[in-house]
Parts: structure tokens; C-alpha cells; sequence
């Protein structure tokens, strides 16, 4: 298990990786990110990125009155298989989540009460997820490029109101 916290900060450049370049392998493992109260970053967070591969693990990621974060799960040629993952953003505005090539897995993305937060999907495969934005403004996801998924989508103040994805 991984417990990452960043706490309070101001005009920081966070990144943290979690599976790295092409020898970077995270498997049957549980990691937790959360960052709060942190504003005018970059901070990223990395899951399964640069060629490496993430597998049967649980990645929960949650992002609290902050700004400016990113979370970035098996992008740039990476790959999570098999894995749960949760990512959770709350009165906080800037924010972005990528997840590409994702197989096999369960997503939950929830984002409430926040602002110009920006969600994109694509190449998944054999995934069940849900997306439930609730109270944000200037929202926006992309979500494409899909094999055998199941996708249920909720927004309420960008008005959207249920978005299957099958």
C-alpha cells in the first residue's frame, strides 16, 4: 500500500509517478493520492504512464479545494489492466483527468462543486465506469474510442443528464 497526502501548498511543482517508463510496473497493489488545499500548481500525478503497465491494483485519487491538478492514468503509452480506480475532485477548479488504454478495469469519476474541470477517455476496453458531475461549471469530457465498455454519465449544471456509453 501507498498513502501519498499534499497538503497546503502554494505555487508548487508536484509529480508524482506511480509505474514510470517502460520498466515502471505497479501490480496487485493499493495506492492513495490526495491533495488539498493546494492552489496555482502544477501538480500530476502520474498512474501507469511512459510505457509502464499498472495491473490488479486499486488507484483511489482524491482532490479537495485545490487547483491546477492533474491526474494521469495510462497515459502516454501506459497501460492499466485489471485495476479499480476512483478518482474523486471536490470544490476545486482547474483540474484535469486523462485516462487512456484501460483494460479490463472499474472507473468511478466523480466531480462536485467545482470548476473548469476537464475528464478524457479513450481507448478503453472490457471497462464498466460511471461519471457524476454534480454543481461545476465550464465542465467538459471526451469520451471515445471504446470496446465492449459500459459508461454511465450524469451532469447536472452543465445540464447534461445521463450520457450512456455502450
Amino acid at each position: 500500500m501507498v498513502n501519498n497526502a499534499v497538503v497546503k501548498c502554494n505555487d508548487a511543482d508536484i509529480q508524482i509517478y506511480q509505474g514510470y517508463q517502460t520498466d515502471g510496473i505497479v501490480q496487485n497493489s493499493m495506492v492513495n493520492n490526495a491533495v488539498v488545499k493546494c492552489n496555482d500548481g502544477p501538480i500530476e500525478i502520474h498512474q501507469g504512464y511512459s510505457g509502464s503497465i499498472v495491473q490488479n491494483s486499486i488507484l483511489n485519487n482524491a482532490i479537495t479545494n485545490s487547483s491546477n491538478v492533474s491526474i494521469n492514468q495510462a497515459h502516454n503509452n501506459g497501460q492499466i489492466s485489471d485495476s479499480y480506480l476512483t478518482n474523486k475532485v471536490y470544490d476545486s477548479e482547474s483540474n484535469y483527468i486523462s485516462q487512456y488504454n484501460i483494460f479490463n478495469s472499474l472507473i468511478c469519476n466523480s466531480t462536485l462543486f467545482s470548476d473548469n474541470t476537464t475528464i478524457n477517455q479513450t481507448n478503453l476496453s472490457g471497462v464498466n465506469g460511471c461519471l457524476i458531475a454534480i454543481g461545476c461549471h465550464s465542465y467538459t469530457k471526451t469520451i471515445d474510442n471504446l470496446v465492449d465498455t459500459n459508461f454511465f454519465n450524469l451532469v447536472i449544471g452543465n445540464h447534461e443528464v445521463i450520457n450512456w456509453h455502450w
